[in-house]
């Protein structure tokens, strides 16, 4: 499926069942390391059934003896499938209303960021899985349209980009400190994006850690070392550059969500959620919101005999 809006275009699905897997999530996780490059690639289509078994069956647990009393030993591994979504609505329309706000729980974040978020005209809040349908009834509201989501598959503890503006020409931003000082940069001409990373938790892999960062990338490449092969390689790549200021964590369970819009400081021209969240079209300015549900998931590893090779 392809995002309309800022996203490009993410793919991804497996829809398995994962309650109960804490007991075994070291073995899944070992099981990971050999496999979790060959996710990057993976699409289905969402409307078809899983080639994987789910997790919800009695014989699909590693280890757990079948009929005949022998032990099935099979690998899994967890996945995090991460549904994006964003809306763009009027200025105003979400920063100055509770209508959506109100649906939504933002004191774990501002424990944890204090009132940064909002005086850098960002605000965030999670929603309960079951309250779902009151966040999207509200967002068609708002916007007129059914929300189209969009799907994308990756291992856990690996960033996941989203892009929200493109191409503009550099941008001076000021942003308040948790100290209350303020700090002023340049950033060169390039893309804003907003950075997430799903770090599930060892006890209970139903619950992630899920950390955002605003982060500028450049629109120029340039060259850069990195490993490959056991060696240096010099590549082409974009410089990034992450406001540190404004990154926060906030624990969600799996198949809950997250809300990024924009707060009352938006408005500031200078500032971070201003440069991030609004956006210009013909004259008119716009707010842009990200939603984010993920969701955990296992699935089986397969793996292929190796040929046989003549002595």
């Amino acid at each position: 499926m392809t995002l309309t809006g800022p996203f490009g275009s993410i793919t991804g699905d497996l829809p398995i069942n994962l309650c109960g897997l804490s007991a075994m999530i070291r073995r899944l996780l070992t099981a990971s390391v050999a496999v979790l490059p060959l996710l990057a690639g993976c699409q289905t289509n969402p409307s078809s059934p899983a080639s994987d078994s789910t997790f919800g069956q009695s014989s699909d647990f590693p280890g757990q003896a079948n009929e005949t009393g022998r032990s099935d030993q099979k690998n899994y591994i967890l996945v995090v499938r991460l549904h994006l979504s964003s809306v763009e609505v009027p200025i105003g329309t979400v920063s100055s209303s509770e209508d959506l706000w109100s649906y939504l729980d933002e004191e774990p974040i501002e424990q944890a960021r204090g009132p940064v978020l909002g005086l850098n005209g960002f605000r965030a809040g999670v929603g309960r899985a079951d309250g779902w349908p009151d966040i999207a009834r509200v967002l068609k509201t708002l916007t007129g349209q059914a929300i189209q989501e969009s799907t994308m598959l990756s291992p856990p503890g690996r960033p996941v980009p989203v892009t929200l503006k493109t191409g503009h020409s550099g941008q001076t931003i000021f942003m308040f400190r948790p100290d209350g000082t303020l700090l002023g940069r340049d950033f060169p001409p390039g893309d804003n994006l907003l950075t997430l990373h799903c770090t599930l938790n060892e006890d209970d892999p139903s619950e992630m850690l899920v950390t955002c960062t605003p982060q500028v990338r450049s629109s120029r490449k340039g060259p850069k070392f990195v490993r490959s092969g056991g060696g240096l390689t010099m590549v082409n790549r974009p410089a990034t550059f992450s406001l540190a200021e404004l990154a926060f964590r906030t624990r969600i369970a799996s198949g809950d969500f997250l809300i990024i819009g924009p707060g009352v400081n938006c408005e500031r021209p200078t500032s971070a959620g201003h440069n991030f969240l609004v956006k210009h079209k013909s004259g008119v300015a716009y707010e842009i919101v990200l939603i984010a549900r993920p969701e955990v998931f296992a699935t089986q590893v397969r793996t292929v005999p190796a040929e046989p090779t003549l002595n």
